[in-house]
């Protein structure tokens, strides 16, 4: 982990991830969570996927939407560098929750993204 990441199984072996995340935030450490999965082609947003509900709902943290503009043109998908240009970084207030489902977190979190 020489970059301090690591990517989160798509299929399986979710739960021990899960695990993982909770001890790093035992440890006071901040976990950043792409939640679409992968970088959009045009800049919109891709569905997200629930882990990012789970991961809220089971570890009991609050979520801060960030809203990244302009990485689709300076760092393409499929590109080995980035190019030069502006990219746009926006941070929502935290959101917390309670009796949520992860479901109602996705989509909670998403609509405080397509706000900013």
């Amino acid at each position: 982990m020489a970059l301090n990441l690591f990517p989160l199984p798509q299929s399986q072996g979710f739960r021990s991830s899960l695990v993982y995340m909770g001890q790093l935030v035992d440890r006071g450490v901040n976990i950043l969570v792409f939640p679409e999965g992968e970088r959009s082609i045009t800049g919109e947003l891709l569905p997200f996927r629930q882990g990012l509900g789970i991961m809220a709902k089971e570890l009991d943290v609050p979520v801060v939407p960030i809203k990244i503009s302009g990485l689709e043109k300076v760092f393409p998908r499929g590109a080995s560098w980035p190019k030069q240009g502006i990219v746009r970084v926006e941070i929502g207030q935290p959101l917390r929750f309670g009796m949520e489902s992860a479901a109602e977190i996705v989509e909670i979190t998403r609509k405080s993204i397509e706000a900013l």
